[in-house]
């Protein structure tokens, strides 16, 4: 007898996953239409310091400034208030692209070490 297989996971839910899923997010995020209702009511601020406790990228240098426009003055001071504050909706979307950039990365390279590494390496047809 034959079980089906079960689905691919879609990357909505991969990135979900990165920000701390239903737990965090407050209500299933797996589609795309499904995040788009989530960055427009603003992800909550905890859903950030999920994805930087999910990766080693973020807290490094100035890369959480230039992924997700917020500099690490200002994070340390939403700690405090993370199980209440938002993002806003511009935070948000980067937040929720960067956790979908990753997730597509960690699918195509195998492992979420090698896709950090690679977002981290230079672009050198850009000029970075």
């Amino acid at each position: 007898m034959n079980t089906p297989a079960a689905a691919p996971e879609t990357t909505a839910s991969l990135a979900s996953r990165l920000l701390g899923g239903c737990r965090v997010l407050r209500e299933p995020v797996q589609t795309a239409l499904q995040a788009h209702d989530a960055i427009l009511h603003g992800l909550p601020s905890a859903a950030l310091m999920q994805l930087i406790d999910n990766t080693g990228i973020l807290s490094r240098g100035d890369a959480l400034e230039k992924a997700i426009g917020i500099s690490l003055r200002t994070l340390q001071r939403r700690k405090k208030d993370a199980a209440h504050s938002q993002l806003s909706v511009e935070q948000s979307g980067r937040t929720w692209r960067f956790a979908e950039v990753l997730a597509q990365a960690t699918d195509v390279m195998g492992s979420q070490a090698v896709a950090e590494s690679w977002l981290e390496s230079p672009a050198i047809g850009l000029d970075n």
